[in-house]
Order: structure tokens, then C-alpha cells, then sequence
């Protein structure tokens, strides 16, 4: 979905990256207010970042909104421009999904200790640390 600008009054913007919330959706809100940080639009007062959209306040005195507008449209087709693929972040992904798996695996270890169940506890606390390992380990 193309995102959807709309009017909240004279003094603020607010844009919707998408219609549902998604990874997507949150890096390209992410991505879009931290650009609009950057360029330093002269009457902003505020960014507001949210899951799958972003508001902006600001000083139509300073500002036409119009103007602001078309600064975090052009804003928008260079981060378009600048996309890097999801899939490129492999190592990221890896070291995420093992960091979940030590969580769990200390979940494990601490709910069998608290049952009694040692055998568990033991395998869990090993699970543990390969985890960690392999997220300590550099990619």
C-alpha cells in the first residue's frame, strides 16, 4: 500500500505506512520519522512514530501544509530509493533466533528447577549456553 497522508487539523500530519501491522511497516515508519528528523523541516515541532504510522506536529505559521506535505512525500521516495532487501539482514535474523532460543531454553531451565525436574533443567541450562555461544559468536 502506497502510504496515506491525511490532515489532523491546522497543525498536524499524520501518515499511515500501511493498512495492517507488520515488521515492514514499523522499519518503514522507523525509517521515514528518522529521515524527517534528519532534514530538519524548519517548523516541526514534533514526530510522533507509531507501529504502522507516524504523526507530525507543526507550526503552520512557519510551515504551509502543503509544504510539509511535499518535503515528507520527497522524503518518502528516497527512502524508496534507498530500500535495503528484508532478506539481506541473514545474520541479524540468525542471531535473533538464537537469542529467543536461550531465552526459552532459561525459561525452561528456571519453570523445571521450580518443579523439581533436574533431568530438564540440566538439558535446558545446556541448550542455554549453546545458544548464547552462538549468538556471541561474530558472524
Amino acid at each position: 500500500m502506497p502510504m496515506r497522508y491525511t490532515f489532523g487539523g491546522d497543525e498536524h500530519l499524520f501518515v499511515e505506512c500501511s493498512d495492517e501491522m507488520s515488521l515492514d511497516a514499523f522499519f518503514n515508519s522507523m525509517s521515514m520519522t528518522s529521515g524527517i528528523r534528519q532534514a530538519g523541516i524548519k517548523g516541526i515541532t514534533e514526530i510522533c512514530p507509531a507501529n504502522a504510522s507516524f504523526q507530525i506536529k507543526f507550526d503552520p505559521d512557519i510551515i504551509h501544509p502543503n509544504d510539509i506535505l511535499k518535503e515528507v512525500q520527497a522524503i518518502e521516495l528516497a527512502a524508496a530509493k534507498a530500500a535495503v532487501p528484508f532478506c539481506d539482514a541473514k545474520p541479524w535474523f540468525a542471531r535473533c533466533a538464537a537469542l529467543k532460543t536461550a531465552i526459552d531454553a532459561h525459561a525452561t531451565k528456571l519453570t523445571a528447577m521450580g518443579n523439581g525436574n533436574t533431568a530438564t533443567a540440566v538439558k535446558a541450562e545446556q541448550d542455554y549456553a549453546r545458544a548464547v555461544a552462538s549468538v556471541s559468536t561474530p558472524q
